[in-house]
């Protein structure tokens, strides 16, 4: 009984890790989704916007981490649900 409710406690915290670490990161660098430039949720456009890179570039990299690490899809699915759409001070611009 005791195994079992730590590796449920263990699959939780991996489960939950790339949502904790994408707050954490996310809010540290001020990283936002794009509302104007999205293909699937904008957060790669957000990140290059952030950055001031090429979204393409951004979108490649993400692709080979993908394909090649296989963590790219949860950072990418944990970043579309913790990010907000744009920057919280873009509504300060027009004063």
């Amino acid at each position: 009984m005791i195994f079992l409710s730590f590796i449920v406690f263990i699959c939780m915290i991996v489960l939950l890790l790339p949502f904790i670490l994408a707050a954490f990161i996310g809010r540290l660098l001020g990283l936002y989704k794009s509302s104007d430039d999205r293909v699937l949720a904008g957060v790669c456009a957000g990140v290059a916007d952030r950055f001031d890179v090429s979204p393409g570039l951004v979108r490649l990299i993400w692709l080979i981490a993908v394909l090649f690490f296989s963590v790219g899809f949860w950072w990418y699915v944990a970043f579309a649900i913790v990010l907000p759409t744009e920057r919280h001070d873009s509504h300060y611009d027009d004063f």
